[in-house]
């Protein structure tokens, strides 16, 4: 039986991605895939109990039967936090081991996704190089790209990992930095002994958030198009200028929302004549009967917030940043993107595994 590990210095790297299309791929190919994430942060409700929201989410696309229990055994919540700053012996790490035990029964692969970073758990005693030695697991990096920054958080990974560490993948690499990728980046790497199975090239449409995303993210109400929820939107535009000028600059911005205040029908109605997915309206103020009505015609939703546009901005920004991949058109691009740029021969060469 192999362990992955899968692990990243940043945050919002690309780890549920990848822990998910692995997965879905060596079980199309016939083997008996585990799915483990020992430290979960992203919490919901489930009967009354605190649960790690990706994990459960893990557990539906992946038609897996463990107990959620065993898939994320351990869900940080206040009274965890409070008894680790008092000194208390928790015992978390036997609790990781023992599901780890029920995960892994009969699997040919047990696929681990590791918390935020590599030292995220590190005070609840659960560092993750210390699950990785426990449950002897692999390493598989993820980092998106930020220029430089991005090879030396590579790098000190590889100073930490050393011999767990079997490759790397460089995410969200724009157009322009595919070559230097190609050229210079990952050859370096490779004398450094860090190979790069894959770079991922940036693509809009998984950095998307749908509308019902940013609903929820911004507890606004919604005025119309209820069934226009699951678009998604790619980027969005602030509806500050005069007419003419968001005119322009909006034919240019496709799959977009457009913030804006409540009393700029002029704005909204500029916004409904190109590719917008939502308006969002700052102040708490509805809209004129002309703009819902354009909005239904353009399956366009409205959102309608209390805060102002600069609070509102910010939020939509903290949105886009915590990339979710829950919905089958992402999950579809997300493999579409794998299939063409992963060098799946090297990982399972790394792993022991044939083909």
């Amino acid at each position: 039986m192999k362990t992955l590990y899968i692990g990243s210095i940043n945050e919002f790297s690309g780890k549920g991605m990848l822990a998910m299309v692995l997965a879905m791929r060596l079980k199309a190919e016939g083997y008996k895939v585990g799915y483990m994430k020992p430290l979960g942060k992203s919490t919901s409700s489930v009967a009354g109990r605190s649960m790690d929201g990706d994990a459960e989410f893990m557990r539906e696309v992946l038609g897996l039967n463990e107990s959620l229990e065993d898939i994320c055994p351990v869900v940080l919540t206040q009274n965890i936090y409070i008894n680790a700053m008092q000194g208390a012996e928790l015992g978390l790490m036997g609790k990781v081991e023992a599901a780890f035990k029920e995960v892994s029964q009969r699997k040919d692969v047990v696929i681990i996704e590791g918390a935020d970073t590599l030292y995220d758990g590190t005070y609840l005693d659960l560092a993750p190089i210390k699950i990785m030695k426990s449950l002897d697991a692999k390493a598989l990096l993820v980092e998106r790209y930020e220029d430089d920054v991005c090879i030396d958080c590579i790098l000190t990974a590889g100073n930490v990992l050393k011999s767990r560490l079997i490759g790397t993948i460089i995410n969200r690499v724009p157009a322009k930095a595919a070559d230097l990728m190609k050229e210079l980046v990952v050859p370096f790497l490779k004398r450094k002994d860090i190979d790069v199975m894959a770079s991922i090239p940036e693509d809009p449409f998984l950095g998307a958030v749908s509308v019902g995303e940013l609903r929820d993210a911004l507890n606004a109400r919604l005025l119309c198009c209820e069934d226009a929820m699951d678009e998604y939107v790619e980027r969005f535009s602030i509806g500050a200028m005069d007419v003419d000028s968001a005119l322009k600059y909006f034919r240019k911005t496709p799959n977009k929302a457009v913030i804006t205040g409540g009393h700029r029908s002029d704005i909204q109605i500029a916004a409904l004549e190109t590719s917008t997915k939502c308006l969002i309206l700052t102040g708490d103020q509805n809209p004129s009967e002309t703009v819902i009505g354009k909005a239904m015609m353009a399956r366009a939703p409205i959102l309608v917030v209390r805060e102002d546009t600069l609070t509102t901005v910010e939020k939509v920004e903290g949105a886009f940043g915590r990339i979710t991949f829950r919905g089958e058109k992402k999950i579809d691009r997300a493999r579409e993107l794998l299939d063409a740029n992963f060098n799946y021969k090297m990982l399972y060469e790394q792993l022991g595994l044939s083909r």
